[in-house]
């Protein structure tokens, strides 16, 4: 059978019909003991980026991470470099940008700091990784798996190293045109510093049909292990098991399960107008760019598991469907925090002055966390290949903040 380049905005539209965990699941460990957790505040320590700054300006900024030395980059897809900062918020310079040459980016994501000290992203297609010094000297590139030529459209949806592991979540694709369909396999794998494999985490496959004829369904287009993952200190990595469940596996750094934590009696509240809203304008940009009118049905909520991190002492801290909703004044998020042995802790208020409805967090490391303003929204749009309009939204003006994780 002919393979044929996917149009990227069916490559970025296409995604899982099931999802297969390579292990036999653990118990969920659940109970929590003693007094629940206490509050966080973070304190902000400096920011960078939005309508104030006259030296850093944001694109779509996809990545953000912190070197041993508390240095930190913001990757950003649009403009196809890293911002670096000096760890009290100096500008110190830009490293990469656009190309196809080394240390150079197309539509980077991804980024990762490697245990060598390098710094580095992968394109979204193809997911090679280009190395930099923190002077912008170029160390290099690497491939994940392979260094020879794959078969299909490699698309990297995110990728994070620590501990030792690195970790990233693809799909690789290839178009028949003869019947309008797409075979499609995705995965999220544990690799050697230098793109080795080491273990298979997820992996998805299935055909989809382009010609319009079936309903294309939220669930199949955005899987929880893409778009949800973290690594601990000691390289344990986190995933959720899927979209609708609370379950979240625990692997160590070799591949092989340790344990789920979770919530079993957790139910996802339903989507908001606004939450709806913001995937109809997500899909009417990939229709207008594919020139398609592909009918999409959406899930009733959002994804269970929303994100993920766990601090340097091995906490794991979950932010859910619901963590943003019935908020006491001054509190930006309410996270549900998991011991390392895999007890459910109880909900943790987080205070800040951040939007639960457009600003994300990320943890950086040293008890240091990054709020991203307008986060919410730049992160969908890392999924369109085209404009969008997002209707009744205020202008997203990206800045990061990076704060104190105080208790």
């Amino acid at each position: 059978m002919d393979r044929h380049t996917l149009p990227s905005a069916l490559v970025l539209l296409a995604t899982v019909i099931s999802t297969t965990t390579l292990a036999a699941p653990a118990a969920v460990a659940l109970g929590a003991s003693g007094d629940p957790p206490a509050a966080v505040t973070l304190a902000p320590l400096f920011s960078r980026g939005g309508d104030e700054d006259p030296d850093v300006m944001f694109g779509i900024p996809c990545g953000v991470a912190q070197d041993a030395d508390g240095h930190v980059y913001v990757l950003d897809n649009q403009l196809s470099e890293i911002v670096m900062l000096s760890p009290g918020g100096e500008f110190l310079r830009t490293l990469g940008r656009e190309g196809q040459g080394p240390g150079e980016f197309q539509r980077p994501n991804g980024l990762v700091v490697l245990p060598d000290g390098s710094v580095a992203a992968g394109n979204m297609v193809q997911a090679r990784f280009q190395m930099l010094s923190r002077d912008g000297v170029p160390r290099g590139s690497f491939a994940l798996g392979a260094d020879g030529p794959q078969e299909g459209i490699v698309v990297l949806y995110g990728a994070a190293c620590r501990g030792g592991t690195l970790l990233a979540a693809t799909a690789t694709s290839a178009f028949d045109e003869a019947t309008g369909t797409i075979d499609r396999i995705q995965n999220l794998d544990i690799y050697h510093p230098d793109g080795r494999l080491r273990a298979s985490l997820c992996e998805a496959a299935f055909t989809m049909d382009f010609t319009g004829k079936g309903e294309i369904r939220e669930d199949d287009l955005l899987r929880s292990f893409l778009l949800a993952h973290a690594i601990g200190p000691d390289g344990r990595v986190y995933v959720p098991r899927s979209r609708d469940e609370y379950a979240i596996d625990v692997y160590g750094p070799d591949g092989v399960l340790e344990r789920t934590v979770g919530r079993p009696d957790y139910q996802a509240p339903p989507r908001t107008p606004r939450e709806r809203d913001r995937l109809l304008a997500l899909a009417d940009s990939w229709n207008r760019n594919s020139g398609l009118d592909l009918p999409l049905r959406f899930a009733g909520s959002e994804m269970a598991v929303q994100s993920l991190f766990v601090d340097d002492q091995g906490h794991l801290f979950v932010r859910h469907a619901a963590s943003g909703r019935d908020l006491a004044d001054g509190v930006f998020l309410r996270l549900d925090e998991f011991a390392p042995d895999g007890r459910y802790l109880g909900e943790v208020p987080v205070r800040a002055a951040a939007d639960p409805m457009m600003d994300t967090l990320d943890w950086l490391g040293d008890g240091r966390v990054a709020i991203m303003r307008g986060g919410v929204l730049t992160g969908l749009e890392r999924w369109r290949d085209a404009a969008v309009y997002w209707e009744g939204e205020d202008e997203v003006i990206p800045e990061i903040v990076v704060c104190a994780w105080q208790r």
